[in-house]
């Protein structure tokens, strides 16, 4: 007997099949709300089975051929046609190894379907989506602890994608060091980016498109230089840091709430 579920985050959707119940019953309680027993169509089936793994290289190797798309480490090993229809993962039983599978699975599939994931954390401001690409120790995670849990979309890894000329970003089921709180799904469009970094005072710096392509791309989470795939990445990333308002955010050690609040009010002032 299998058990089913229905995976969904932006613009990516993906019928998951459990050989075992105790791992389909974690996975659906630990990624909630983004999966669901579901009956929604997925044109993408992934069939998940557990087993123990021994002697092989302990980071993750992703390799695309004639026959499909292979993603490997000490704790799984998937299988993918390459229009990834139809995907055999095994993988050993427990939430870290599910998660860092299906990290790099997302980065392969959302190059398809205008979608990446960054290296950032994100709230819910005025209404809109704001993201915080940096690389760990930039204060991407201070931020959303000054800001607060509640309207957090992430402190970690955040989907940035479009549909129909508009981008939006939504609740992340990747985070680092703080406790997921906000569990709603709802997708919101994105109003800016701000690249946050240590300084001497508080203030933003308004970038230009070529500026802000770079330093998207610096915070992009892919794997595979397959040509093709690079190349959906980089047009993707382009197309965003020309329709997206990019800053350089500033924020001394000290920066209080109040203050990063009053730096967003101005940028969207500036809108």
């Amino acid at each position: 007997m299998g058990y089913t579920a229905l995976f969904s985050l932006g613009n990516v959707s993906l019928k998951f099949h459990f050989a075992d119940n105790s791992f389909f019953k974690r996975i659906k309680n630990h990624y909630y709300p983004h999966f669901s027993e579901s009956i929604t169509f997925s044109s993408r089936r992934v069939i998940v089975n557990n087993r123990s793994f021994k002697n092989l290289d302990d980071e993750p190797d992703v390799n695309i051929d004639k026959n499909g798309v292979r993603i490997t480490r000490s704790d799984f090993n998937s299988v993918s046609d390459r229009g990834f229809s139809e995907t055999y993962l095994e993988i050993e039983n427990n939430i870290y190894s599910f998660d860092s599978w299906l990290r790099i699975f997302i980065t392969l599939i959302g190059a398809r379907k205008r979608m990446i994931l960054l290296h950032s954390s994100g709230v819910v401001f005025d209404g809109s989506a704001v993201l915080f690409p940096a690389v760990s120790g930039s204060g991407k995670s201070t931020i959303i602890r000054k800001l607060g849990a509640k309207n957090a979309l992430s402190d970690e890894l955040s989907p940035l994608f479009a549909n129909k000329g508009c981008f939006y970003s939504c609740y992340s089921p990747f985070w680092g060091e703080l406790k997921r709180k906000n569990k709603k799904r709802g997708v919101k469009s994105v109003s800016a980016a701000f690249f946050p970094q240590k300084s001497t005072y508080n203030g933003i710096n308004k970038l230009k498109p070529d500026s802000f392509f770079r330093k998207l791309l610096k915070n992009t989470l892919f794997f595979l230089k397959d040509a093709k795939y690079m190349e959906s990445v980089l047009s993707f990333a382009r197309l965003s840091s020309q329709n997206i308002r990019g800053y350089d955010l500033h924020l001394r050690k000290d920066a209080s709430r109040k203050s990063i609040i009053e730096i967003l009010t101005e940028a969207e002032n500036e809108n």
